[in-house]
């Protein structure tokens, strides 16, 4: 019950992360630092996770501000993406990101990642 709760906390706070990223990164236009920061904060407290035993209302509030940041981050992911992105490959370069890399990762038996 308390790992699908928390789960559900982290799926809620990500496109909610989603909608205050995206006006994040219209206004501001370092997204390279938004983006990085919204991971690295995210990584932190889901390392915060599993170090530190925490009572469960505590984990939903951790694991909903971790989508939050996640979800955050993506929008300004998206913006370096698409600054790095050759003209008219765009959805090439996405499929990549979103979907090609983690085929790429598990195809090669070589990779370590």
């Amino acid at each position: 019950m308390t790992a699908s709760g928390v789960l559900t906390a982290m799926l809620i706070g990500s496109p909610t992360g989603v909608l205050a990223g995206g006006l994040l990164a219209d206004a501001v236009p370092r997204h390279g630092l938004i983006a990085t920061t919204g991971f690295t904060i995210a990584a932190v407290l889901l390392l915060l996770v599993a170090l530190t035993p925490m009572p469960t209302l505590l984990l939903f509030v951790v694991f909903a501000a971790a989508g939050f940041t996640l979800g955050a981050a993506l929008p300004s992911r998206d913006m370096v993406i698409r600054s790095a992105t050759p003209l008219g490959a765009s959805g090439q370069v996405f499929g990549l990101v979103s979907s090609g890399l983690a085929f790429a990762r598990h195809a090669d038996p070589g990779c370590r990642g």
